[in-house]
């Protein structure tokens, strides 16, 4: 996860660089336009590891593939909403139950960036959360567009998602 970090960071300054380069030479067009190219990181989900988390059962694998593609868009709201009104509480409490949802892919920088959101809820610092849940819910829209064309799923599923579950 280290090595995954520091790789990231330097294609972070590379890319930095590479900007600066370009707007030095054609304008600040340039820079809008590689930062938007840039915007959502490729994130890798590995369908076989999945499946093998799951012991290999492909029938638990479906139905935890459709729970999934079903609940988290709802969990996502919940969460975007506990933001948008400064609901610490509610924060931790949706980015815990979207920890173990995403726990289920197996992509360590998923699970690191919910992780961080819920200990934000738990410290009741919100201030960076709204810029860390964006990176999130981009990269993990781009895991679930992924998921449905390998699952070869209705892409509109999850846009038809109802609200989270209601906790005991």
């Amino acid at each position: 996860m280290n090595i995954d970090a520091t790789s990231a960071s330097k294609k972070e300054q590379q890319l930095s660089r590479a900007a600066s380069q370009v707007a030095d030479k054609t304008g600040a067009s340039a820079t809008a336009q590689l930062e938007q190219a840039t915007a959502v990181p490729a994130v890798a989900w590995d369908r076989a590891q999945t499946l093998e988390s799951l012991g290999g059962d492909e029938t638990l694998f479906q139905e935890v593939m459709e729970i999934f593609l079903r609940d988290v868009p709802g969990h996502l709201d919940s969460l975007s909403q506990a933001i948008t009104q400064g609901n610490a509480k509610a924060v931790e409490e949706s980015a815990h139950t979207l920890k173990g949802e995403v726990g289920y892919l197996g992509i360590a920088t998923l699970s690191q960036q919910i992780r961080e959101l819920e200990q934000l809820g738990q410290k009741c610092e919100l201030e960076s959360a709204e810029g860390r849940y964006a990176t999130f819910k981009a990269e993990l829209s781009a895991v679930m567009t992924t998921i449905h064309a390998v699952l070869n799923v209705k892409s509109d599923l999850h846009l038809v998602a109802g609200p989270p579950a209601t906790r005991k």
